[in-house]
């Protein structure tokens, strides 16, 4: 070779070679984890709203009716999607999982406002701190409502911040 320049070391270009494809395979499995571990938190959410909107419609059609308990059922359901709100809005899900929690926390809120909840609803949010990302949440969605007037109302939400 001429002028100082040496042929390329074959040692060398294996070895890039080999950290590219590490590096491919490295990445691969991050985002296979955060795929099964979004999977996993989906799965977790949509049991556990299930079963917290079981309790509260159980304790609502119970004979004699337990007011007490019914308030305290539909409190931790809002507790429970206050708090998913919460975490959607701070993880980096996939869209598609993202998406699927975003539209069941909106068809929770809506079935509560189909069974007349409005007014347990409005105890609960009478307090201007209460729940602050899951009334930002609806507001932000609130074009996804047929009954925008009484979702807003129950959550305590003033008119003149969503028209």
């Amino acid at each position: 070779m001429s002028a100082g320049i040496e042929p390329p070391n074959v040692a060398d270009w294996v070895t890039a070679i080999a950290a590219v494809l590490g590096l491919g395979l490295v990445f691969a499995q991050i985002r296979h984890n955060t795929r099964l571990a979004a999977i996993e938190t989906a799965r977790e959410f949509i049991t556990e709203s299930r079963e917290r909107w079981a309790e509260c419609v159980n304790s609502a059609g119970s004979n004699p009716f337990d007011v007490d308990k019914f308030r305290r059922d539909l409190a931790q359901l809002i507790a429970h999607l206050e708090l998913s709100v919460a975490a959607i809005s701070e993880m980096s899900f996939p869209e598609t999982f993202h998406d699927m929690i975003e539209k069941t926390i909106i068809s929770f809120l809506k079935q509560m406002i189909n069974a007349s909840y409005d007014g347990y609803i409005l105890e609960i949010f009478s307090d201007a701190q209460m729940c602050p990302c899951l009334r930002s949440f609806t507001l932000q969605r609130i074009s996804l409502f047929e009954d925008r007037d009484r979702i807003m109302k129950a959550m305590a939400i003033e008119t003149c911040r969503y028209r």
